[in-house]
């Protein structure tokens, strides 16, 4: 009697194992889906962190083009006023057109079209170098994602491994 006793304590012991061993295989498979969510979760965080920083980097693009045109406009304007205080000058001291005084319109109009073209270059550089940082947050941002979804991937392929080697 004692005998079969004991070998019912063994055999129940034996199912607790597998009982034990099932709960800690379930355990870790929670463990790892977690972790994989939490690794999206994550990526998804970064990833709208950094869409937020090439919002605001396309905002400052066309900040820019907005002030580019503003100033090109303040340009234009004080170079007619510069040209009707000239012409305003001449007349009032009865002096005609021609010679160096068409000159100096010229040498006005010239220097205008210069400082605008010099603004215009300074402008385009300054936008392309924007775009190009709001691309480079665009690739950043994907590759946030993508490493998001592979460490979860890992996460969970790691467990599947993890128990087929122990058969469970």
């Amino acid at each position: 009697m004692a005998e079969a006793a004991i070998a019912g304590t063994l055999l129940s012991g034996a199912g607790g194992a597998a009982a034990g061993s099932t709960a800690l295989t379930v355990a870790a498979g929670v463990a790892a889906a977690g972790q994989a969510v939490g690794s999206i979760m994550s990526a998804r965080s970064a990833a709208a962190g950094i869409a937020a920083q090439q919002a605001n980097k396309d905002l400052q693009i066309k900040a820019t083009q907005v002030k580019s045109a503003i100033e090109e406009e303040q340009r234009q304007e004080r170079l007619r006023r510069v040209l009707a205080t000239q012409s305003a000058l001449f007349a009032g001291r009865g002096v005609s057109g021609g010679g160096s005084i068409a000159a100096l319109g010229e040498d006005s109009l010239a220097n205008a079209a210069r400082e605008s073209r010099q603004a215009a270059t300074l402008r385009d550089v300054n936008i392309g170098t924007m775009r190009a940082e709001s691309a480079d947050l665009g690739k950043a941002k994907r590759t946030t994602l993508t490493q998001g979804f592979f460490s979860a991937g890992t996460s969970l392929l790691d467990f599947a491994g993890t128990t087929l080697k122990r058969g469970g």
